[in-house]
């Protein structure tokens, strides 16, 4: 929501003559897609939605000096500092900051109503503000420049501070230069229905970082900025379908839910070498099945893990267990025991703050499970989660990880990727669900 009102000034310009060029620099869009973030930038930062403009880039190039006018809700103030705090982090070329005086200042925010507003800063704005809650005044040059603005927030009419706070972060955002509204991204500040939201999408970050580029000049058409973006921006590699199922899959099993929802999901996974010992009564040709097992994983991990046995339970990190579920559960995992009757595997792994698993344990139930496929099975699935795969899959039953998993008791395709992906050098513990993407992304030829 905006009144953008354009002045040219009759000027000439001269333009210093440039040395050198310099080398281009690359520009990163982060986690997001680089065609997603040129294409949402031209809907946004071209043309506006109230009066006449035309489609070029307007902007600020000098320092953007804030008055606060009207009421001077505690509230808002604050969350005026937590944004113009945000915003720096995002541009590169001016800062933004708070003044004192009126006559100080080149951007003025009014907190109060409509009439005040429009008796005071924009007579213009009188039919505007009839249905506009929040509104935006910018005064651009000929060149392109910004050189003022005024906004409101109409706080009689706003009930909600989750309302009021919004329509500051949207209406100083749009004061910088990104001036259109957009159906596109449903939690993005620009938003042409109403929501409340506080906060900036990332895909808004990635518009104001890119709006305040210093190779984005003002004056600048839509294709010459994507003309520019392009030389900045190296097209992601696209993934193969094969590699966007692995990695599908392993973002939903390798990412467990922390105990405080408030932490990011990040992998787990050990740190070089396994020594497991085996306690419990366990069926001679079962020996050969773990040891086939661990030696199958070393090789699938690509020697980045070894998996040793020893007899010495004092030198181990990990125990195999051949118990029934109820006793294990009441000497390792309590909160197995409601459920234990029902659970004929199952394991318990720590990590250390990196995110290293360090030690651990697992257990059979043999009692709840007599056919050798099954035992094969669950030892492979119980023991490929105790390595990092902590969740069971959902999306491919052919993965051992799934619970209406229909192969046979081995390894399908896809779980050896997910233990080689595991256990590659470049993927460290600690790596979350957000960076790992990005980090796949430029290792998929692995």
């Amino acid at each position: 929501m905006q009144y953008l009102r354009v002045f040219y000034l009759l000027a000439m310009l001269s333009f210093a003559c440039q040395g050198q060029q310099s080398k281009v620099q690359n520009y990163d869009t982060g986690d997001i897609p680089p065609e997603k973030v040129i294409a949402y930038f031209k809907e946004i930062a071209f043309g506006s939605e109230f009066g006449s403009s035309t489609s070029f880039i307007k902007k600020w190039t000098q320092d953007i000096k804030i008055f606060v006018d009207g009421e001077q809700n505690l509230t808002l103030l604050r969350e005026l500092d937590r944004i113009i705090t945000e915003l720096n982090q995002l541009v590169q070329e001016i800062k933004i900051y708070k003044v004192n005086a009126q006559s100080q200042a080149n951007l003025i925010i009014y907190l109060g109503s409509a009439e005040m507003y429009v008796q005071k800063y924009d007579k213009d704005a009188e039919n505007l503000v009839k249905t506009n809650r929040g509104l935006f005044t910018t005064h651009t040059n000929g060149a392109g420049v910004i050189t003022k603005a005024t906004l409101y927030v109409d706080l009689p009419n706003l009930d909600s501070q989750e309302a009021r706070k919004h329509l500051l972060r949207e209406e100083l955002t749009q004061a910088l230069g990104l001036m259109r509204d957009s159906y596109t991204y449903p939690n993005s500040i620009f938003q042409q229905n109403w929501t409340e939201t506080t906060e900036y999408d990332p895909i808004d970050r990635q518009l104001v970082k890119l709006l305040y580029q210093p190779w984005v000049k003002p004056r600048m058409t839509a294709d010459e900025v994507e003309r520019e973006f392009w030389k900045r921006t190296p097209k992601k590699p696209t993934l193969s379908a094969e590699k966007q199922r692995l990695l599908a899959h392993f973002k939903e099993v390798a990412f467990p839910l922390p105990q405080d929802l408030k932490k990011p999901r990040i992998v787990k996974k050990w740190k070089g070498i396994i020594n497991y010992c085996i306690e419990g009564k366990i069926p001679s040709y079962f020996a050969q099945e773990i040891h086939n097992l661990t030696k199958e994983i070393t090789e699938i991990s690509e020697k980045n893990l070894s998996i040793a046995h020893t007899p010495q339970p004092k030198e181990a990190n990990f125990t195999i267990y051949f118990m029934p579920a109820c006793v294990y559960a009441q000497q390792f995992a309590p909160q197995l025991l409601t459920v234990c009757d029902t659970q004929p595997a199952g394991f318990i792994v720590y990590n250390n703050t990196e995110g290293y698993l360090t030690h651990g344990s697992m257990y059979l139930d043999f009692a709840q499970i007599p056919k050798l496929t099954d035992q094969k099975r669950l030892l492979c699935k119980t023991f490929a989660q105790a390595l990092g795969l902590l969740n069971n899959a959902s999306q491919y039953t052919e993965s051992i990880l799934h619970p209406n998993f229909k192969g046979n008791s081995n390894f399908s395709q896809l779980d050896r990727q997910a233990i080689r992906l595991l256990y590659q050098p470049w993927l460290k513990a600690g790596t979350t669900l957000t960076e790992f993407e990005k980090i796949f992304i430029q290792h998929n030829n692995f």
